[in-house]
């Protein structure tokens, strides 16, 4: 785990470090909501998403080929779901509240088109690493919900940008890895739990 948080800086340090090779940077903010979308591997919840979202810096770095960019950030995400078992026939027996704190540092490919002055449409994909800082273990009726400590993701998505500074987009982050696992008295694993999710932001470029 240390060697990977070690190449993660170095990269994003070499990236920083040579940003003023590129054409242009702009730094700004922004923030959304998760639209969570839990998965488990083997076991069938009925689950409700709870109110999740992420807030924080973020960096857009030109590229020297035309309309080609490379978005940063370092956010704080919070996502959490209410998760009910049930009977043979329906009837709930358990519920429980997963919950996910972390930092989480996208590093995205932007393509972006220029409609007029005023109005520009955007394309992104790349990479997400997220980094847990609230381990917090919850009994659930068939084992423990153990939070894991790192996590890859991938994000897509779409936006608008206006005015050259507001941008709204819509994307989806696919985990990659496990976001948890679910295990009797600390060391048989009975299941996994992915905290997938659907994100609508709004953010700021100075």
């Amino acid at each position: 785990m240390n060697m990977k948080k070690t190449l993660i800086l170095l990269l994003l340090g070499l990236i920083l470090v040579n940003a003023q090779s590129f054409a242009q940077v702009k730094f700004g903010i922004k923030g959304g909501v998760n639209l969570t979308d839990l998965s488990f591997d083997r076991f069938h919840y009925d689950r409700d998403a709870d109110k999740s979202y992420f807030i924080g810096p973020v960096a857009k770095i030109s590229l020297p080929i035309k309309r080609f960019g490379i978005e940063l950030g370092a956010l704080y995400d919070y996502r959490s779901a209410k998760v009910i078992s049930t009977d043979l026939v329906g009837a709930p027996m358990y519920k429980s509240t997963l919950e996910q704190k972390q930092i989480v540092v996208p590093i995205s490919l932007r393509y972006d088109y220029d409609l007029n002055d005023k109005i520009g449409l955007y394309a992104f994909a790349g990479p997400q690493l997220g980094f847990l800082i609230d381990r917090k273990e919850v009994t659930m009726d068939y084992g423990d919900w153990l939070p894991k400590k790192f996590n890859l993701s991938a994000n897509i998505g779409v936006g608008t940008t206006l005015w050259k500074h507001l941008e709204v987009a819509l994307a989806y982050n696919i985990i990659c890895t496990k976001s948890a696992e679910v295990e009797i008295n600390k060391n048989k694993i009975v299941d996994e739990g992915r905290f997938n999710a659907w994100q609508l932001s709004l953010g700021y470029y100075f």
